[in-house]
């Protein structure tokens, strides 16, 4: 099975393959959601928080690739499938919820 591999560049250098998720998701799902939960640390269910986190993600100019700058010196990065941009395939699962806070 396809996989879609989240990556960590920081000043100490680069560490690739940090979290993997299914290929059936988009990769900017999937750095949404490796963001909210191990970044963070908020509920990776919440449509709200998804949202707040697809607000700053910043997409590579041939939608091969997306990026998270996490403020400390730190990029988080998902790379699209061979063949896909990062907005192809499933955005959310039927466990998410939309909250009524922001």
């Amino acid at each position: 099975m396809e996989t879609i591999k989240i990556n960590k560049i920081s000043n100490n250098g680069y560490e690739g393959g940090i979290a993997m998720y299914d290929a059936r998701f988009s990769p900017i799902y999937c750095l949404c959601l490796y963001v909210c939960q191990y970044v963070l640390h908020v509920n990776y269910m919440d449509k709200t928080q998804i949202e707040k986190i697809r607000q700053k993600i910043h997409l590579g100019k041939s939608l091969q690739t997306c990026f998270y700058w996490a403020g400390n010196d730190t990029t988080y990065s998902a790379i699209a499938p061979e063949g896909r941009s990062v907005l192809e395939g499933d955005f959310g699962s039927k466990f998410d919820f939309q909250s009524k806070t922001l």
